[in-house]
């Protein structure tokens, strides 16, 4: 719902937001409501508040020049207020009759607004009496209207929302309520109730109608205080200066005026009356600031001095009262007036200041109990998170080791073995294990697991699709952690009945990349046993652990291309070598021996196999065996003899590879030239007789040929 007021600038939406007390606040968008605090004047309430403004600075300056002579200045004076509190009136029931505002902002508005029309019923009753009928207006009907306005505007400062108070909280509220009105009924009892109940001593109806204007004027200062004490919420806040103001001027122009009747100082037109025209108009202020909220920072800012103020009012309020009690009593011991008042004050006072204090330290002892059980939670908690901490921390370690451990291994079953008897044991866990990828990628395939149960489920080959049918399937399809804290609410959990135990599972994707390779699976038999916070360290292990299976897939591959390659390098040795000793250029065998420091060609060679104190060393090229060392011992070779015969045969194995690539590149090259020569002189035997018919024959001088 929209609603737009008079000022086609600003627009309201309601509801825009609810308070504590239930209520709807309003927001208020366009440029009138926020580029200026006095946007809320920025329309025709509020040109008509600036015309009231206007006219009550008018009639304090006439209250000092008395325009128009002082023989008129009665029916000035009577009827001067009453444009001014018809305002303040209507404005006060715009609010109430305004349905976009909060419930109980409306009701305190329209007590408000009956509040002032009281007062302004009262102004017409006077003027009756005083300009129409030409006699005294004190008392008459006017006092009644009059006296209405206090317990009325009372009950509608106490009606504006605010926030509620604990139990410890009304009773600070309450007492330091009764401390300031305490302390401000000691001068008012004293100074004005006092001496009007000695004037009118004979009239007890003229004694008991003084009294009531200084009891009024206390009763508006209770919902005044009120106010002020409590913690005003949404558009009180904002209003809550003006209707400071407002209230405190109507109670100082009261007062003043009271103490002027009692000493016959006043007369109608003076300065007093200008005092009422403030308070009228700062409500009407009030209640058009209700209506308009600008930003909320300024409002806070605006009723922080006021709460500020209102917080120390007790206090200062307090030691006024004693100054007050104490320089009362030497003032009635001087004159020997009575002091019984004073005393009952006094002690009032007192009574009241210590039951706050005592208020006071109930909730200090409340609040150090509430810090003492917070510092023992804190420190419960502190040593809750040091404990998690440390439990982490040594999980971290944990998993740290292991992936050392079995970074130390290249042998595929040896490492997936280790893997889940390491994190079994290390973990505590009630059963761990590893599945693979096949190639096809089609089924996770059991490569490992611990205890009984899980040798059981190798011989049976166990396997898995891979689909989201099962807790393992999923990790490896969705390629993130499944984690079933509570096996008995899971959806997802199959039981086995090799595994009745399980009470907690735990599957995580041994990821490479993007790649999955394979799914560890743990198993407690605890529930909650793989919280959210043990995930980060079993998904690191994981991590780890894929790539150590990863790097030892590589390592088998490799080693496979190695021994392929070895073969491949000693049947290409073992063949050249026999084409080298083909029988034909050389002889299938050479033997040499050496004797009494001689080397001797053998022409055939020894038999194979060794004698009791024979010491056969193979010469191999290329892990190819071509020949051999056969030592004939006298003794036991010692281990460095045998280094240097395993050096020396090494060394002419070399050797005798160079020479036989050396001798076969000769013979290739010796070869090749002869098939070269050979190609060339068939090449020009076949040109010649091609062209036998013709002779070519050439002579060369020195000038031409």
């Amino acid at each position: 719902m929209t609603v737009k007021d008079q000022d086609p600038q600003v627009e309201v939406q309601s509801p825009a937001f609810t308070s504590t007390s239930g209520m709807q606040a309003v927001q208020v968008k366009g440029e009138a409501a926020s580029s200026s605090w006095l946007a809320w004047l920025r329309n025709p309430w509020g040109a008509t508040a600036i015309f009231m403004a206007g006219y009550v600075l008018l009639f304090i300056l006439w209250t000092i020049f008395h325009w128009g002579g002082e023989d008129r200045s009665a029916l000035i004076s009577d009827v001067g207020y009453l444009p001014v509190s018809l305002f303040a009136t209507l404005c006060a029931l715009k609010i109430a009759w305004t349905r976009r505002h909060a419930k109980k902002m409306r009701i305190a508005w329209l007590i408000l607004g009956l509040a002032t029309f009281s007062n302004f019923l009262a102004d017409i009753a006077w003027f009756n009496y005083e300009i129409n009928l030409q006699v005294d207006p004190f008392p008459s009907l006017a006092d009644v209207f009059y006296l209405a306005y206090y317990p009325l505007a009372m009950l509608g400062l106490l009606a504006l929302p605010a926030k509620g108070h604990e139990r410890e909280g009304r009773a600070k509220f309450v007492l330091d309520l009764l401390i300031v009105l305490v302390s401000a009924w000691l001068p008012i009892w004293y100074f004005l109730v006092l001496p009007m109940t000695k004037e009118f001593g004979g009239d007890l109806r003229l004694q008991l109608l003084t009294a009531a204007y200084p009891v009024g004027d206390l009763v508006l200062l209770t919902g005044l205080l009120a106010v002020l004490l409590r913690q005003q919420i949404d558009a009180s806040r904002k209003a809550l200066g003006w209707i400071f103001m407002g209230f405190v001027i109507w109670l100082a122009g009261d007062l003043i005026y009271s103490y002027q009747s009692l000493s016959d100082t006043y007369t109608s037109g003076g300065g007093v009356d200008g005092t009422w025209l403030l308070g009228y108009l700062f409500l009407g202020f009030a209640a058009l600031r209700s209506a308009y909220l600008d930003s909320e920072e300024a409002g806070q800012k605006r009723a922080f001095g006021l709460e500020w103020f209102a917080r120390q009012l007790p206090f200062v309020s307090s030691i006024f009262g004693y100054v007050l009690v104490v320089g009362l009593i030497i003032a009635g011991l001087s004159q020997g007036s009575s002091i019984v008042g004073i005393l009952a004050g006094g002690a009032l006072l007192s009574g009241l200041v210590m039951a706050r204090q005592m208020v006071e330290i109930r909730e200090n002892q409340r609040l150090a109990a509430r810090l003492r059980e917070m510092t023992g939670q804190l420190q419960d908690l502190t040593d809750s998170f040091a404990q998690r901490a440390g439990a982490r921390e040594q999980e971290i370690n944990l998993a740290a080791a292991i992936a050392r451990q079995l970074a130390e291994l290249r042998d595929m079953e040896s490492l997936l073995s280790n893997a889940v008897e390491l994190i079994q044991e290390r973990f505590n866990l009630y059963h761990t294990q590893i599945y693979l990828l096949d190639p096809g990628k089609r089924e996770l395939v059991l490569r490992t697991a611990t205890g009984e149960a899980g040798k059981e489920m190798l011989r049976r080959s166990h396997r898995l699709g891979v689909n989201l049918t099962s807790i393992n399937a999923s990790a490896a399809v969705e390629r993130r952690t499944i984690l079933v804290e509570d096996t008995l609410k899971s959806h997802l959990f199959k039981p086995n009945p090799l595994l009745p135990e399980t009470r907690s599972e735990m599957a995580v994707p041994l990821l490479v990349g993007a790649e999955v390779v394979g799914v560890l699976d743990l198993q407690s038999t605890q529930p909650e046993a793989f919280g959210p916070e043990r995930q980060p360290v079993f998904e690191a292990l994981a991590w780890q652990l894929a790539v150590a299976i990863h790097n030892a897939i590589l390592f088998a591959q490799v080693e496979i291309a190695r021994e392929e390659a070895a073969a491949h390098t000693r049947r290409l040795t073992q063949a050249n070598w026999h084409a080298y000793l083909d029988g034909v250029a050389l002889p299938e065998h050479k033997s040499y021996l050496y004797q009494a420091g001689q080397v001797l060609p053998l022409t055939e060679p020894r038999p194979h196999g060794a004698q009791d104190n024979d010491l056969v060393v193979p010469i191999t090229v290329a892990g190819g065996q071509i020949g051999e060392f056969r030592l004939e011992l006298e003794n036991k070779i010692l281990e460095e003899d045998l280094d240097l015969v395993n050096l020396v045969a090494g060394q002419v194995a070399q050797q005798a590879e160079n020479l036989r690539l050396l001798e076969q590149a000769a013979r290739y090259q010796q070869e090749s030239e002869k098939a070269a020569r050979r190609l060339t002189g068939q090449g020009w035997e076949a040109y010649l007789s091609s062209s036998a018919s013709e002779k070519y024959a050439f002579v060369y001088d020195q000038n031409e040929g």
